[in-house]
């Protein structure tokens, strides 16, 4: 605002509108925001899709006196392939397995 708009508005006020104005306008400038988180869900497919939804609006509030309240939607969410299985590689196994049959052969032939 311009100094003359300033003044142009001070002449439609009374002195007390603008003491509660300052107030007012003090408290917001003085004051810490409070937040408040919605609740949130998080679903999870069988492809792996995770899907994140908000329960309510999140909330901003400023103020004591005559708050400045704010509040939006935050947007659904979706990750594709959030979680992939990994498939555990088979050689391991094979290789375990075919060492305990050599390691039994062996046995058996030394005991034997």
């Amino acid at each position: 605002m311009t100094a003359e708009e300033i003044e142009d508005w001070l002449r439609t006020r009374s002195l007390k509108e603008v003491i509660v104005y300052l107030v007012t306008a003090d408290d917001w400038e003085n004051s810490t925001p409070k937040l408040e988180f919605p609740d949130v869900y998080a679903f999870l497919d069988k492809k792996g899709d995770l899907y994140v939804t908000f329960e309510n609006k999140m909330l901003m509030t400023i103020g004591t006196i005559s708050p400045l309240i704010y509040s939006w939607t935050i947007a659904e969410h979706t990750i594709e392939d959030f979680y992939v299985k990994e498939k555990k590689p088979k050689w391991p196994w094979f290789a375990v397995g075919g060492g305990c049959l050599l390691g039994g052969f062996v046995l058996g032939v030394l005991i034997r």
